[in-house]
């Protein structure tokens, strides 16, 4: 997930060297969401562009929040919602997913046949101090029951260690920002995670890939 006021380089740069360790045969489970909706629609619409030709050769899935007209304009593979956003009108994107933060929302996007679900935050955040509270153990396990098959994946204070302990709550993955952002290794950091990931998946999550 993007936040260019915190990444050290050049935000697409960033995730450019981000999404170069992925293995080809892993690129399905991976996806880039452009958030940076305080950007005027101009410079927010060339950033998406940016992003969108140096994710594709290497097959990864760029999402872009809140804006199934941008999306669909750069051939993005979907849109993600806030909690409090409802459902594009028209053509539905080819992924659609939203941030939930309780039980209600959870309902929600399950009712809506959302492909995947964001809960945060998980745990306490630098990129949002104060944000919460933090779900934390009880929390996600709750809310991954509850979304059932439809995949849950864990925001806000994740970092590589913990990956394991939010897939053994229920998570099927993670989702991470402020990490991505701030690191000066961007590459090293997510081949740690996809490792983290592998390792702890086949014991840990039984819901349906995205």
């Amino acid at each position: 997930m993007t936040d260019r006021r915190q990444a050290r380089a050049d935000l697409v740069d960033t995730l450019a060297a981000a999404v170069e360790v992925v293995p080809t045969g892993a690129a399905d489970d991976v996806a880039v969401l452009l958030r940076d909706r305080d950007l005027p629609a101009g410079p927010r619409a060339r950033l998406a562009g940016r992003l969108a030709e140096r994710l594709a050769p290497r097959g990864i899935r760029l999402l872009i929040a809140g804006d199934p007209v941008l999306a669909a304009r750069v051939g993005a593979a979907g849109v993600h919602l806030a909690a409090h956003e409802a459902l594009p009108t028209g053509v539905r994107p080819g992924l659609l997913t939203r941030s939930c933060h309780d039980r209600d929302e959870v309902r929600a996007g399950v009712r809506d046949r959302l492909d995947a679900l964001v809960v945060a935050p998980v745990a306490p955040t630098r990129s949002k101090p104060g944000h919460g509270p933090a779900l934390g153990t009880g929390g996600v396990r709750r809310l991954a029951t509850e979304a059932g098959a439809t995949p849950v994946l864990a925001l806000g204070g994740v970092d590589v260690a913990s990956v394991p302990h939010w897939l053994a709550q229920g998570a099927w993955g993670v989702a991470v920002m402020g990490a991505l952002m701030r690191t000066d290794a961007p590459d090293a950091l997510v081949a740690d995670l996809l490792a983290a990931l592998a390792a702890a998946a086949p014991s840990s999550t039984t819901g349906a890939r995205p």
